[in-house]
């Protein structure tokens, strides 16, 4: 791309990495920006052998602490305070102090009510904002930067290094294809909206995937009757604790739609810790099918749905939001996550374990 005329679709997390970096040798990069997100530091730095040395030496201490927190992620969190108690300059001092910390610990490690108290939120999407337009030195690019309509990770926030700063750079260029300038057609050498033409050497579709849902869906899974699992998805992505699935007996996922949205690793051990336990179960007592009960399942999908309403994620539909395939224009927005803790959901699976899999029919 050195020396390039490089044209980026989408203004996710893929661009937010890709675009500092490329903007570097490229000779000019266009980003094709729909909706602007509330991005945060990464703050990802090289690991010393003393740091690395501290970790090793607290393995068990990280993993428990990962296993028992709501995010799945070795956070000192819940903090025990909330922007709605606490008076405005000093929420102002302890979002300044955590903001350098980088990562998703602004968001846990600040103020316990972000992610469900309006107002709350607001503050801190307001703040996330006045860090981005420091840095950004045009005030019409920054204000096009801006998220609007919607709060503080209802869109999953990118982490960034330099990517705001990138928009300082003479050969960087964002357009607003949502308001300003909507896309009409991809050509023979570049991109035509209702205002310009583009003239490209290379396109980057930035445009998104589809989660939690996507892998399995271009599988031609089959369960009963010849169902495919895409076609049972098709309104409602069900599932029982993202393992499991009524009507597709013997198979097991791991994080699927409507686990949490937490650190992976935290959740693919402990889904692993739950289906090796379900297996050995049906190996030391001689069953051969495990049969996911639909009752399960729909009980499931409620409590997963009544939680996610609770929350300030559920307007993520406003915005495209892939954490509810919001993104996807052959499928209507659902709820593919459980916001109840990744923590809670653990436990759940526990219990689940401990009571012989209640859950699912063994034959």
């Amino acid at each position: 791309y050195a020396g390039k005329r490089i044209g980026i679709i989408g203004a996710g997390a893929t661009t937010v990495q890709m675009l500092p970096v490329v903007a570097e040798t490229a000779k000019s990069v266009t980003v094709f920006q729909r909706t602007p997100n509330f991005i945060m530091p990464a703050v990802q730095k090289p690991m010393t052998p003393e740091w690395e040395k501290e970790i090793k030496e607290n393995y068990d201490e990280i993993i428990a602490k990962c296993r028992n927190h709501v995010f799945g992620m070795a956070f000192d969190s819940p903090v025990g305070r909330n922007i709605a108690d606490t008076p405005p300059e000093e929420v102002q001092r302890i979002l300044e102090e955590h903001w350098p910390q980088g990562s998703f610990r602004f968001v846990f490690e600040t103020y316990d009510d972000l992610l469900g108290n309006a107002e709350s939120n607001k503050v801190a999407g307001e703040f996330v904002i006045k860090k981005m337009k420091e840095k950004v030195k045009d005030p019409e690019v920054a204000e096009m930067l801006t998220p609007k309509g919607y709060p503080f990770f209802a869109k999953r926030p990118p982490l960034d290094h330099g990517y705001y700063e990138a928009y300082n750079r003479d050969n960087v260029k964002l357009v607003d294809i949502k308001d300003r300038e909507p896309l009409v057609e991809i050509t023979e050498t570049g991109i035509r909206t209702t205002e310009n033409h583009y003239e490209l050497d290379i396109i980057v579709l930035a445009t998104g995937f589809q989660a939690y849902t996507g892998a399995q869906e271009h599988l031609a899974i089959r369960g009963r009757n010849g169902l495919l699992l895409r076609d049972k998805w098709e309104d409602v992505s069900a599932s029982i604790m993202g393992v499991f699935v009524a009507d597709f007996p013997n198979m097991f996922m791991i994080t699927g739609p409507q686990a949490p949205f937490a650190n992976l690793p935290t959740s693919i051990e402990q889904n692993a810790i739950y289906i090796l336990d379900c297996i050995k179960k049906m190996e030391s007592e001689g069953l051969s099918v495990c049969e996911p009960r639909q009752d399960a399942e729909d009980e499931w999908v409620e409590h997963t749905a009544e939680i996610h309403e609770q929350t300030l994620m559920a307007q993520g539909d406003k915005v495209h939001s892939w954490m509810m395939g919001a993104n996807l224009e052959n499928r209507k927005p659902r709820v593919l996550i459980y916001f109840g803790g990744a923590n809670v959901y653990y436990d759940k699976m526990r219990e689940s374990a401990d009571a012989g899999f209640p859950e699912v029919e063994f034959a």
